[in-house]
């Protein structure tokens, strides 16, 4: 029996799927994960999910924004790896998609969400707030 080998683009597949249930779900800390998020200084614990800014300060390498003539924010893209695969999040208001590109490959992860970790609203909020300025 031959063994079936996984491809870069099957990689590819699973980490984009992984950065869409954190963006579409949240994060909940674990204990198989407690030593990446609770520190002395946040005060979380085993059962709490992440907030935005705990995961986007640690994920996120780069932003872009799409605003419409209004100055209202249409769509974030935030680039959460790169170097090796580049992985980019799309947010808008009622979806995300997830694309990732390795060599050749690309792939495109997607779903209707709800905004479960708050990228969204923390993007938006902050628009909005820079307009108020």
């Amino acid at each position: 029996m031959e063994l079936v080998k996984d491809t870069t683009k099957d990689d590819l597949r699973r980490m984009c799927k992984s950065v869409l249930d954190d963006v579409c779900d949240g994060v909940l800390i674990t204990e198989e994960n407690k030593d990446e998020w609770v520190t002395e200084n946040n005060g979380k614990e085993v059962g709490e999910y992440v907030e935005d800014m705990d995961w986007i300060g640690r994920n996120v390498y780069d932003e872009r924004y799409v605003l419409n003539f209004d100055c209202e924010l249409i769509e974030i893209q935030l680039m959460v790896a790169g170097g090796g695969p580049s992985i980019w999040v799309h947010c808008s208001a009622n979806s995300v998609e997830v694309h990732g590109y390795w060599g050749g490959d690309h792939v495109k992860v997607d779903a209707f969400y709800e905004d479960g970790l708050g990228v969204w609203g923390y993007y938006n909020d902050l628009i909005i707030f820079e307009r108020l300025r």
